[in-house]
């Protein structure tokens, strides 16, 4: 017994299923492993921000100080991160079934993920790496963000 392409819908496919290419497999183990270092790089501002809160409440006389206000926002942009990371995340690993099991849009799905992501330089960092490009290291946010 073979199995069956399904389409969406969960009929059976027509034509001939297209294996992906190895330059897309190559591409979604980089972006993958581009995820990773995302990660870590968030996980590390995280960490250092939640250091600099901690710093910041310990030696607080009750008044709310600008540098609080900023890293607070430092918090609320690192929860964007760590969202949509796991957003495009989990949908490449749908992409990835699909590519494996011969969807010939996984490819387009993939990058699709990636577009959506609503931070602008992580979004270009991910689509880099889906080219074939060195993502680098995280890019400082200090220059690119208002202070409040």
């Amino acid at each position: 017994m073979t199995a069956q392409r399904l389409n969406s819908c969960g009929e059976a496919a027509s034509g001939a299923a297209a294996m992906p290419t190895a330059d897309f497999v190559a591409a979604l183990e980089r972006l993958l492993s581009e995820l990773s270092a995302v990660l870590c790089d968030v996980v590390v501002r995280f960490e250092e921000t939640t250091s600099q809160v901690t710093e910041a409440i310990a030696f607080s006389r009750c008044e709310v100080s600008r540098e609080l206000v900023v890293t607070l926002q430092d918090f609320d942009r690192l929860r964007q991160e760590y969202l949509a990371v796991a957003k495009v995340i989990g949908r490449i690993g749908t992409c990835l079934e699909r590519a494996v099991a011969g969807d010939v849009e996984a490819e387009a799905q993939c990058a699709e993920a990636i577009t959506e992501v609503p931070i602008a330089e992580l979004r270009k960092r991910l689509m880099a790496c889906l080219a074939g490009q060195a993502g680098g290291p995280a890019p400082s946010l200090a220059g690119d963000e208002a202070m409040f």
